[in-house]
């Protein structure tokens, strides 16, 4: 099984390293937008806005790219073609960057074809730079999850799982002639991403039963901040093995009373324990454990963190609601950071605050977690000293 590293870690924090420092409607121009690097430095036109955090997060998740005059238009109207580029890319399908000519629309269209997603641009290439509406966007989501809707059942399909922009409670409140903006867009797909969308499946040819929009109890699905932070205490960061408690600076003399002699000695002076990975620092204290699924499958001991999350058994939406979003970057991949406060806390932070307090370093701690795409359980976790994981 493959083993949870501090290789996410090292990416989040490399791509804010080297870049340095999350409505109204504009006019129905279109700007063409080319993979100009634009975070390099915060974009003019992110400066202050409400969507900077957003449009990190779709950076550096190679979700969207900048103009060739350094903006990112936040406010522009978003084309159909680049709506469709944007949740290509978003849930793992490799798209090319814009360049000075419409060529990357091609493949962009090639691919909503072989999907056989609803997409007006397939057919009449004059429609793909025209400004996509909320209507035509919910049914290509709802196209997305493997499902062959008339309009107005993939509406109510949507409106359901609380995936229709603005978050209406009755189809009547929703505008589907209503143009989105860039920001709209990518929000959009954001909040896809923390309530639990991993992968695109293809439209069948068919109408899909009208049973499938009562196949899930509606009542039940949670929607979730796009990104939100959650401050953990003093014991935040400490795992659960049945009754015994292990915290990050506890001896190695503690932690072989609780695990038992360590079996072996992995990559990066890691010693892996039966139950739990750790590694000691120079004073022989625990600064960083990691847990898989494998763990579970060889013990009757549950294995959980402080807050509750327990391995082989808390999904996706238990870590969301636990720690927060802001750390859910997607494609099942947690990871969430921490400073050390005086009174022993630990403060959430975006990664960017950790470049901006570069000099106080070892004050940071992350915890992390892997998520089954299929299954969207909990299949590994972490937690530990920052510039350890960054070793």
């Amino acid at each position: 099984m493959k083993k949870i590293c501090s290789i996410p870690v090292f990416l989040v924090i490399l791509a804010f390293l080297s870049q340095g420092t999350v409505h109204s409607q504009s006019p129905a121009t279109f700007d063409l937008e080319v993979d100009s690097s634009p975070f390099q430095t915060t974009p003019s036109d992110l400066r202050k806005h409400p969507a900077e955090l957003l449009f990190r997060w779709g950076a550096n998740q190679h979700i969207i790219d900048g103009f060739p005059d350094g903006t990112v238009k936040p406010d522009q109207l978003a084309s159909e073609a680049e709506f469709l580029k944007m949740m290509f890319r978003g849930f793992g399908l490799a798209m090319p960057s814009a360049s000075y000519n419409d060529d990357w629309m091609d493949r962009v269209y090639q691919m909503a074809k072989v999907y056989r997603y609803p997409a007006a641009g397939v057919i009449d290439p004059s429609a793909r730079k025209s400004p996509i509406t909320q209507g035509q966007a919910i049914q290509i989501i709802v196209a997305a999850q493997g499902l062959n809707f008339q309009e107005s059942d993939a509406f109510a399909y949507a409106l359901s799982r609380s995936w229709l922009p603005g978050q209406p409670t009755s189809l009547s409140q929703f505008d589907k002639d209503r143009k989105l903006t860039r920001t709209e867009a990518l929000e959009l797909l954001r909040h896809l991403t923390v309530n639990g969308m991993m992968k695109l499946e293809m439209r069948p040819v068919e109408f899909s039963s009208r049973e499938a929009l009562s196949a899930e109890d509606s009542s039940e699905v949670k929607s979730f901040p796009s990104f939100s932070l959650v401050n953990l205490p003093a014991d935040g960061l400490t795992v659960k093995i049945g009754d015994d408690v292990l915290r990050l600076g506890d001896t190695r003399t503690k932690l072989e009373k609780t695990l038992g002699q360590t079996s072996e000695s992995g990559i990066m002076n890691k010693q892996i324990y039966p139950l739990l990975t750790v590694h000691f620092n120079e004073e022989n204290k625990m600064d960083y454990w990691s847990v898989d699924q494998w763990n579970v499958e060889s013990t009757d001991e549950s294995i959980t963190t402080s807050l509750g999350i327990k391995l082989g058994v808390s999904n996706l939406f238990d870590v969301l609601e636990a720690y927060g979003t802001t750390g859910y970057a997607g494609q099942g991949i947690a990871d969430y950071f921490y400073m050390l406060q005086d009174d022993g806390t630990f403060q959430a932070v975006q990664a960017n605050y950790i470049y901006d307090h570069r000099n106080e370093w070892n004050k940071f701690y992350h915890l992390a977690f892997l998520i089954d795409r299929d299954t969207l359980m909990v299949t590994q976790m972490l937690a530990g000293w920052l510039p350890y994981s960054m070793y």
